[in-house]
């Protein structure tokens, strides 16, 4: 874990960044159902059909939601590496305090 002992990488507050994605994830999700449901509302009001990728902002709602699920992921990821690391190097300090 060498990207973990420099000192840049263990100043990133990992869990702020996981909790931002996690808010942008929900939203765009519920974005995504909302946008669905609406225009699936408008297309039986018509006789017409819809899907999910018919319209511009639909995709465009979907695409940011599977990024933002895979940022989710990542942080969560590196922030548990990182709370990892920093408790095996306080418990080496500690084992190597009390020689």
């Amino acid at each position: 874990m060498k990207f973990l002992e420099s000192g840049k990488m263990q100043k990133v507050p990992w869990g702020v960044f996981a909790g931002i994605c996690f808010i942008a994830l929900f939203w765009l999700t519920a974005g995504v159902i909302a946008a669905y449901i609406i225009t699936n509302a408008v297309a039986g009001a018509t006789n017409s059909s819809v899907g999910l990728f018919d319209n511009w902002y639909q995709t465009l709602l979907f695409v940011l939601d599977v990024v933002f699920i895979l940022l989710f992921a990542v942080c969560v990821v590196l922030f548990a590496l990182k709370r990892r690391y920093k408790s095996s190097a306080a418990a080496q300090n500690r084992g190597g305090a009390e020689k």
